[in-house]
């Protein structure tokens, strides 16, 4: 979608992202989403194109903002 050129804004939430958040493996689920988000946020960035990450749940926010401080 964001290859798309009238494409400038996607809102994503992480479990469209990544299918497998287990919340016993914090840790694991962490890197899955880190991979899948730097992807992601590449493609935008290379097409000028805005991500909003949008947080289904109030006890997903330390997953869902985690992945910006994974290197």
């Amino acid at each position: 979608m964001l290859r798309r050129p009238e494409i400038d804004y996607v809102s994503v939430k992480l479990s469209s992202v990544v299918s497998q958040i287990i919340t016993v493996d914090r840790d694991g689920s962490l890197e899955r989403v880190a991979i899948r988000m730097r992807r992601l946020y590449r493609e935008a960035q290379r097409h000028g194109a805005f991500v909003n990450l949008d947080m289904e749940e109030y006890r997903d926010l330390a997953l869902t903002i985690a992945p910006s401080r994974v290197s």
